[in-house]
């Protein structure tokens, strides 16, 4: 928030996403988090978080593979503030949002959920709301997406392949799934040594 009550939206949680990990270093947040739908959330003290760090290695990796990928998603927004085109910025955001839900299992053939108001995606990409609702027209009237908005509001991307192409949208920032081999190399090492992390039938019933 601006100290004129002006806001920027620097990113989007969606369900299994790590938020606040700066917790462990910074004192204070210079950001808000807010909830545009019902949310459910687990806190995990700093005090725990770093005692799991030190004692499961993997689990280390994991949350520092969560933070950088939330890093590199940020790194993209700032992208399309400074360089995309309104409407290349609109149609990338829903191509992020859609490719991040899919992997989650969360769409439908190109279609979901998407709670966010005009007002909400203009504030992600500087623009206004009148803006945005002239992006969307324009993407709906060239035949790419279609948006149904009773509530709960519905999109659904009609052709994906044409919407990258417009956009130059590549998913290798939300995809880098590939473990480096030096990674996995010391993973090994520390497995041999039993400190590995431990089975999910010992784990499941965690309150972390």
């Amino acid at each position: 928030m601006t100290p004129d009550g002006e806001r920027q939206i620097i990113n989007f949680l969606l369900p299994g996403s790590f938020f606040c990990l700066d917790a462990e270093v910074l004192e204070n947040a210079d950001y808000t988090v807010t909830s545009l739908t019902p949310a459910v959330y687990a806190i995990c003290d700093v005090k725990t978080m770093l005692a799991m760090r030190q004692q499961f290695p993997q689990l280390s990796a994991a949350v520092n593979w969560a933070d950088k990928r939330e890093t590199t998603i940020m790194m993209e927004h700032m992208v399309s503030l400074g360089q995309r085109s309104a409407g290349k910025a609109v149609a990338h955001l829903l191509l992020e949002l859609h490719s991040r839900l899919d992997m989650r299992g969360m769409d439908g053939n190109g279609q979901f959920t998407m709670p966010l108001t005009q007002e909400t995606i203009g504030s992600a990409l500087g623009l206004t709301a009148v803006h945005v609702n002239r992006m969307l027209r324009k993407l709906e009237n060239q035949g790419l997406i279609t948006i149904d908005h009773h509530s709960p509001r519905q999109v659904k991307l009609l052709d994906i392949d044409a919407l990258k192409e417009i956009t130059g949208f590549d998913s290798d920032y939300l995809n880098f799934t590939n473990i480096p081999k030096r990674t996995k190399a010391a993973f090994a090492s520390l497995d041999s040594a039993g400190n590995s992390l431990p089975s999910m039938s010992r784990t499941k019933h965690s309150k972390h």
